[in-house]
């Protein structure tokens, strides 16, 4: 298994997640409704990014643009991970260290 101390560098170092986060995982189809999140990010006054994890598709395309429309584009941070076992493995460090999970479905 990964040394925790080791992954944290490694998640850190290649998706650049350096600030507290709340996450979001599976983001990638419309009915998880996640422009309710970004609507609400935007409102948030804590200092606090959102983490979107998963695969490409016209539908992280369109929440792309909502955080620009937004202007929150510095506080949201799209990441792609496919899902096979030794990358669940590491993806699933990155939730030992969010602040909050946004789970909608």
């Amino acid at each position: 298994m990964y040394k925790i101390p080791n992954v944290k560098k490694e998640i850190i170092k290649k998706y650049n997640i350096t600030d507290d986060y709340m996450i979001m995982v599976g983001a990638s189809y419309p009915h998880k409704n996640l422009e309710m999140a970004l609507y609400a990010l935007k409102d948030l006054e804590e200092e606090c990014k959102l983490v979107v994890v998963g695969k490409d598709s016209k539908y992280i395309l369109k929440l792309k643009a909502l955080a620009t429309e937004l202007n929150i584009e510095d506080k949201v941070k799209f990441i792609k991970i496919y899902l096979r076992y030794i990358v669940i493995q590491k993806a699933l460090f990155i939730l030992l260290y969010m602040k909050a999970l946004v789970y909608q479905s």
